[in-house]
């Protein structure tokens, strides 16, 4: 009661897949931040296979470095690289 109620909102409740969803966190907020926390970790690990991932991130770094060295080998770009990285100094 009060509450505004966006465009975006009202379609969730018009969908019956969503609506279940919008109840069940309404009751339940732990399932709520389950499900976040799940969703979020993914999102932040998009594009990374956990069997390729470092296990901490001490290592991230040089992972993605080892992968970028790889990448611009394969796809032989360091030099276009290099004029990109003097044009950017420049600007």
């Amino acid at each position: 009661e009060g509450q505004l109620m966006l465009p975006s909102d009202l379609a969730l409740m018009d969908d019956p897949n969503m609506r279940a969803l919008v109840e069940l966190y309404a009751t339940d907020e732990e399932a709520f931040f389950e499900d976040f926390a799940a969703a979020f970790s993914k999102l932040q690990e998009f594009g990374m296979s956990p069997k390729r991932a470092p296990q901490t991130n001490a290592g991230a770094y040089e992972y993605v470095r080892h992968l970028l060295k790889e990448l611009i080998t394969e796809k032989k770009c360091g030099p276009i690289l290099i004029r990109l990285s003097w044009h950017d100094a420049g600007t």
